[in-house]
């Protein structure tokens, strides 16, 4: 008896030191994992956070920029703020702020204004530049852009149409309106040429775009129109964007003006 109770013991001994040993090796393995992760990742994220993406050049009144690490940078008047990915951008009461970003994309922010600067890598793409929009009104021009510019709400986004601006398309309309045609074929290549719009995001996130030279696709989850010069689109949350309408754009843009004086 005390012989097969020697063997039992013996035998759960070797069974700890066999758990034992299984415990060690998937320790050793999440770690080598985690030290993997961390070496290959985090390089990565620190090096998006320090690309930089242009400068803010002027601002009239409170214009900040928040950093990817947490602190705030300000600029008044004229000068020469490093702007990178990540960072956010905010004007508040009374105030503009205009940045010109490195791919030839110049950023007019209205008071109250708020975004943030992002990007997005596809193969077929390459690199293409993202303002993430909270609330507020940006005016946006690009000259030859090195890169596509897309332009984003809480509820719609905004992408620049590559090369000339195609032609309005006449169809129905009970209203008269024939100034656009709706886009339903997934966006190709994009190259993106001169082109000047306003984007403005109300507090509810419904989302207007105006055009005032080249071609700008505005779309949400439901539908895209290609909305061209001297027309005007608005997005509701949870609705199909309406269809571009005629509108004198060059009316609601007067407070551009004051960072050109």
């Amino acid at each position: 008896m005390q012989r097969y109770l020697k063997r039992d013991g013996i035998m759960n001994q070797m069974g700890q030191c066999r758990q034992y040993f299984y415990d060690f090796v998937d320790f050793v393995g999440f770690a080598c994992a985690t030290v993997f992760l961390f070496l290959c990742v985090a390089p990565n994220l620190v090096f998006a956070a320090n690309t930089p993406v242009g400068m803010a050049t002027n601002a009239i009144g409170e214009f900040q920029v928040l950093r990817a690490g947490g602190h705030q940078e300000p600029l008044q008047g004229k000068g020469s703020l490093p702007l990178f990915e990540g960072d956010w951008t905010h004007t508040k009461e009374d105030s503009l702020a205009q940045l010109a970003l490195l791919e030839g994309i110049t950023v007019t922010m209205n008071e109250d204004t708020t975004f943030h600067i992002l990007s997005r890598w596809e193969k077929a793409k390459g690199l293409t530049r993202i303002l993430r929009m909270t609330q507020g009104e940006l005016w946006i021009q690009t000259e030859g852009a090195a890169i596509p510019l897309e332009v984003e709400s809480p509820v719609a986004t905004a992408a620049v149409v590559g090369g000339p601006a195609p032609p309005p398309q006449a169809e129905p309309d009970p209203d008269g309106y024939d100034s656009a045609v709706e886009s339903e074929s997934p966006r190709g290549p994009v190259r993106p040429q001169q082109t000047e719009f306003t984007l403005r995001v109300e507090p509810d996130g419904q989302t207007t775009v105006q055009v005032v030279e080249g071609g700008v696709e505005f779309g949400t989850a439901f539908n895209t129109w290609t909305v061209t010069p001297s027309t005007v689109s608005r997005a509701v949350r949870g609705k199909r964007c309406t269809k571009p309408r005629a509108m004198d754009v060059q009316s609601s843009m007067g407070w551009t003006e004051t960072l050109s004086q």
